[in-house]
């Protein structure tokens, strides 16, 4: 099935789906939409005790007050310049993100002493 729809994708200026004629499109938010599930993101932030802040510059709104809302300790990932007027408890990698996960992946798994995806 995800090879019919890269296809579409690939081919079309618009690809449009074959059942309903509605725009495909990847399932983020573009500028100007509204966020989908705002208030369950906003309970799981509040939730935290530790929160990665991953890809983002922190400076499109809502999405960017999520973060000052958790008690725990926030984790903030992202190349480039970064929005940081409303954080406190942050610690932050100016980092490329896959670079910074591969690097906590061997620290976490002593180079797969642990490693849960063996067992």
């Amino acid at each position: 099935m995800w090879k019919k729809i890269f296809l579409k994708i690939s081919k079309e200026l618009i690809p449009k789906c074959d059942y309903c004629d509605g725009v495909i499109k990847p399932d983020i938010v573009f500028f100007g939409e509204s966020v989908h599930d705002f208030e369950i993101a906003l309970n799981w932030v509040k939730d935290a005790d530790l929160l990665f802040v991953v890809g983002t510059s922190l400076k499109v709104y809502p999405a960017s007050l999520l973060p000052q809302y958790t008690k725990g300790d926030i984790v903030i990932v992202n190349k480039g310049d970064i929005s940081l007027e409303y954080l406190n408890n942050y610690i932050y990698f100016d980092e490329d993100i896959d670079n910074f996960f591969i690097k906590l992946d061997k620290k976490l798994f002593l180079e797969g002493k642990n490693d849960w995806r063996k067992n």
